[in-house]
């Protein structure tokens, strides 16, 4: 019986895939997890390295068309057989480790109610500034409180992921945000794991790291679908 399912999207990540595989088969391999690969829309080659994945407990998702990070990732948890659900990403900044002290973590608990994050740990202070900004702009305006949006991993259960798919969840990076938020409206307890990131081997950052201009424009896409969503839930 799969008891918990992980979800990866990887989008143009060729050079980062084997690397990637060989992690999730020493630390995500197990009787009762799937892992899902969503290749979200990626023009490289990583669909020569996936296509020849074989392992019963990995899955490979194919979308033609990248329409967006949190478009993958609903896709991904879609097609899932797990009571619990994570995502993470496919980057090699994430140790996959923090899926299972998650994972531990979870079902210690014993609550259905709950998201666990992680909280990203000995990050520079420029990193630490933004999220903190972010953090406190995204709280004030939603009138909930939330903290470090986009570390990894995100795990819920299934009940999470029904509301996350009855309030039309976004396609881009704001799913993070999305979920918190979600998270939050409906009282469900959210707990942090601390977790240290590393850095990225190859490719560039598609979220909210990389340079200054990518920062930025990620920065006023946040903003404007902040504002969405308390216009949204106004009514």
């Amino acid at each position: 019986m799969i008891e918990l399912s992980v979800v990866i999207p990887c989008f143009n990540e060729s050079k980062n895939l084997p690397t990637i595989y060989e992690n999730i088969k020493k630390k995500l391999i197990k009787k009762n997890i799937e892992v899902i690969i969503v290749d979200n829309g990626s023009t490289d080659d990583s669909s020569i390295f996936l296509n020849n994945i074989k392992d019963t407990n990995i899955k490979v998702l194919k979308i033609k068309k990248n329409l967006g990070y949190g478009y993958g990732i609903i896709q991904g948890l879609i097609s899932s057989k797990g009571k619990i659900l994570c995502w993470t990403h496919g980057d090699l900044q994430c140790d996959f480790n923090d899926i299972i002290k998650s994972f531990q973590l979870y079902k210690k608990t014993n609550n259905r109610y709950l998201i666990i994050k992680g909280k990203r740990q000995n990050r520079s202070f420029s990193d630490e500034i933004m999220t903190k900004g972010m953090q406190l702009i995204s709280s004030f305006i939603l009138n909930v409180k939330l903290n470090d949006i986009n570390a990894q991993p995100k795990m819920f259960g299934r009940n999470v992921l029904n509301l996350l798919l009855k309030n039309n969840p976004p396609n881009d990076f704001s799913l993070d945000l999305f979920l918190l938020f979600i998270g939050r409206k409906n009282h469900i307890s959210i707990v942090d794991l601390p977790v240290y990131f590393n850095e990225r081997r190859y490719g560039e950052a598609k979220g909210g790291g990389g340079n200054i201009i990518i920062r930025i424009k990620i920065i006023f896409r946040t903003l404007s679908y902040i504002y969405k969503i308390k216009n949204n839930f106004k009514k």
